[in-house]
């Protein structure tokens, strides 16, 4: 069995999202580059978001507490992260033949021109990426559809069964020929 190289999760339930970049950080670190976002919570109230590489490195990359000249919603972008944490994360994935992983591709990622460049360069590289973006965000679906490189599988609770068994074998298909 044979696997596209990209593969694109089409984010429908945030909660199940959440879990699986958890279940892929903890199985998959090593093989691993690119990065992650979490939220940044006080008590039940969301205060931001933290970007984050399996590796381990971490930057806010937007907040309440941050003001810029680019926000999100109620959030202050910290351009800094996506520029610089973000963007260099996929190079050193690139460099590093590990697997791209681009979490939450959306309004945010092109705020930044060198995180948007990055990640083009990465989904036309030779790196095998994964990368997930909301429902509903036509620009995002629209030009995954359209690679054939790359699949596009929807998370949601109905399928996540199927979602997890496709994904694991992509990565363990992925590892093998990385491993070589």
């Amino acid at each position: 069995m044979s696997f596209k190289k990209n593969l694109a999760l089409r984010v429908g339930d945030e909660a199940l999202k959440k879990r699986l970049i958890a279940r892929l950080v903890s199985n998959y670190s090593y093989w691993l580059g690119g990065f992650f976002t979490v939220e940044i919570r006080s008590g039940s109230a969301r205060e931001g978001f933290m970007l984050k590489t399996p590796g381990g490195r971490a930057e806010i990359m937007a907040s309440k507490a941050i003001l810029s000249p680019v926000s999100f919603n109620k959030y202050g972008v910290s351009l800094p992260a996506l520029d610089g944490l973000a963007a260099l994360s996929l190079a050193d994935a690139r460099r590093d033949g590990k697997i791209a992983l681009m979490d939450e591709l959306g309004p945010l990622t092109l705020e930044s021109e060198k995180l948007a460049a990055a990640a083009l360069e990465t989904l036309a590289s030779a790196a095998p990426c994964l990368a997930t973006f909301r429902k509903g965000a036509r620009h995002f679906e629209d030009s995954f559809i359209k690679m054939d490189d790359t699949e596009v599988l929807d998370l949601d609770a109905a399928g996540l069964s199927g979602v997890l068994a496709r994904l694991d074998g992509w990565m363990e298909w992925w590892i093998k020929r990385l491993a070589e």
